[in-house]
């Protein structure tokens, strides 16, 4: 029997519905996928959120699903089952059996966490209409072949593009290549005249594209676009469904409300259009279009604005989108031509990321340092996520959302040749960036009211030469436990930064805490070195007479026969 094997990690409590197995941060699940075993047991959605399991099915299916390569394969969970749904092949994995559990689900002792990229390279199809409506005075000050150009790579070959970073670009480099935007599967349109610029459509209702740019806009220029294309492409509009986005960009007004013209599905609900637009009008001149294809793009698959905790000694308010480090955020790269990433729980996410580490403060006693790798070297490791509160279940309708506060620690450096970040501003380079967001990689689309929020930017201490750094290298962050957990970065290159992350659930170290076992206090010094831990020494040195001193280092000096002697500890 021929069999493929695919491994994927179920990082608790990602898609856990039983609350009683939140506690262990992973689970390896293993599929077998075996050639020639007849159909068995049915497998309920039940059991393949919350258990590994052992499926086999029929050569044929196993074919249409890829997976007869008689090498291992790693597929995302969600990419698998939309490929089941696509094929048509619900009866051949519901119907495979024998379904066996292979353990006990997410109980036990936590194991590592397996690869969570997909292998293969899925493609992004979409429909993107330029419109202008010179009825009202919506010109479109954009040439096609300079929106062209912001889109695919070779839209002006052997010229780099115009010095414009495309979204085909900004997806191969900011996805590692699991993501992107060929001219095969993204058809563009345009420049198509809307005609009246009041109008009622079968969708929203009355429009008023001269004054407005809400919802009943939007429907309205997608009723437009569904009309041209009909008549002047209707190959494409017979199989209108088979792309995943409908993108529109139009001139709006500057100042039309709300959002300026720029709306977009957070998902694609199963059977509806998916649909955004973009305000391309002239007050956009000037902009990175690369960037603002790449946030129109990116809430399409879900995720939603990167916000940032700003605090002004009194109190602390959200802004959104107010990251300047992500493209979902306030962030746009130093040039046209440059790149600027998702932040760190955004990318982990969509899959783009998978973390160095998956831990829960309580296990950082006392402490324990990592290397961070820049997000720039690959995306892999590239980040560490640690739960500081306890999980618990969100309803939204019918949809159960599983959530759990964590703080994502990444480390963000431009590197001389890489395109990965290359548009980072001077103020975000080489710095060590503390996210709080408490979603998980749960499948379903992002909550607007739990935007991934920056809380921090760390830097290395100040050198040698006194040069002294803008930014802290200490973050702190009260847990729900009752401790503290205490970020510290020591030391950063251009590939990689030093850090310490720390739980504390003490303030101060005492006599009983001074044992050799770390920094109990997380003040960066552990034990002998830390000043708490002097003073029952020399209460120690006085019983026996002698008179002690501190002196630099984990030291202590004492008389003795009339001079200074030093004890190192």
């Amino acid at each position: 029997m021929h069999a493929s094997r695919i491994e994927y990690a179920l990082v608790g409590p990602r898609n856990a519905s039983d609350p009683s197995t939140h506690a262990a941060p992973a689970a390896r699940l293993p599929f077998v996928w075996a050639e020639g075993v007849e159909a068995g047991e049915r497998l309920t959605g039940s059991i393949l959120k919350d258990v590994p399991l052992e499926l086999s099915l029929p050569p044929s299916a196993m074919a249409r699903l890829g997976l007869d390569s008689p090498s291992p394969a790693s597929v995302r969970v969600g990419d698998l089952l939309a490929t089941v749904r696509k094929e048509g092949l619900q009866g051949a994995l519901f119907g495979a059996g024998p379904a066996r559990a292979l353990g006990p689900g997410v109980d036990g002792p936590p194991p590592s966490i397996v690869d969570m990229l997909p292998q293969r390279n899925p493609n992004v199809s979409s429909l993107v209409f330029i419109m202008h409506a010179p009825s009202c005075g919506l010109e479109m000050p954009w040439s096609v072949s300079e929106i062209e150009r912001s889109l695919f790579k070779d839209a002006e070959a052997g010229a780099g593009n115009g010095g414009v970073a495309s979204l085909e670009a900004y997806l191969e480099t900011c996805s590692w290549g699991q993501l992107r935007y060929p001219r095969t599967t993204n058809h563009l349109y345009g420049p198509i005249d809307v005609g009246a610029c009041r109008t009622s459509g079968p969708s929203m209702g009355a429009a008023d594209l001269g004054a407005r740019c809400g919802p009943a806009e939007l429907e309205a220029l997608v009723d437009r676009a569904k009309a041209w294309l009909k008549e002047n492409d209707p190959d494409v509009h017979s199989d209108w469904k088979r792309y995943k986005t409908i993108r529109v960009m139009f001139p709006f007004r500057e100042g039309c409300d709300p959002a300026g013209g720029d709306v977009a599905s957070i998902g694609c609900p199963s059977g509806q259009d998916c649909v955004s637009s973009l305000n391309v009008g002239s007050q956009m001149r000037g902009e990175l279009y690369g960037t603002l294809h790449m946030h129109q793009l990116a809430h399409s698959l879900g995720l939603v604005h990167s916000a940032r905790r700003e605090c002004d000694g009194s109190a602390c308010s959200v802004s959104e989108p107010g990251d300047p480090s992500c493209p979902m955020g306030s962030g746009v790269p130093t040039s046209p031509s440059a790149f600027l990433c998702l932040a760190a729980p955004q990318a982990y996410r969509v899959g783009w990321a998978v973390p160095l580490r998956d831990l829960r403060a309580t296990e950082l006693l006392p402490s324990a340092e990592f290397e961070l790798p820049a997000m720039s070297t690959g995306p892999r490791g590239s980040f560490l996520r640690v739960a500081v509160g306890p999980v618990r279940q969100q309803s939204l309708g019918s949809m159960r959302k599983m959530l759990e506060p964590a703080l994502f620690l990444s480390y963000r450096s431009k590197r001389a040749g890489v395109p990965y970040d290359s548009g980072l501003g001077a103020e975000l380079d080489q710095k060590v960036f503390v996210h709080y967001w408490e979603e998980t990689q749960d499948g379903s689309p992002g909550l607007v009211s739990k935007p991934p929020l920056l809380w921090a930017l760390l830097d290395a201490p100040s050198d040698s030469s006194g040069e002294s750094n803008s930014n802290s290298s200490v973050f702190e962050y009260p847990v729900s436990s009752g401790g503290r957990l205490v970020v510290r970065m020591t030391h950063k290159t251009p590939a990689s930064a030093s850090v310490t992350v720390c739980y504390a659930t003490v303030t101060r170290e005492s006599d009983a805490s001074c044992d050799g076992n770390g920094d109990d206090d997380c003040d960066g010094l552990a034990d002998y070195e830390d000043p708490d831990c002097v003073g029952p020494v020399f209460k120690k040195l006085a019983a026996y007479g002698l008179t002690p001193r501190w002196c630099k280092g984990a030291d202590i000096e004492f008389l003795e026969g009339g001079g200074w002697m030093r004890y190192g500890f």
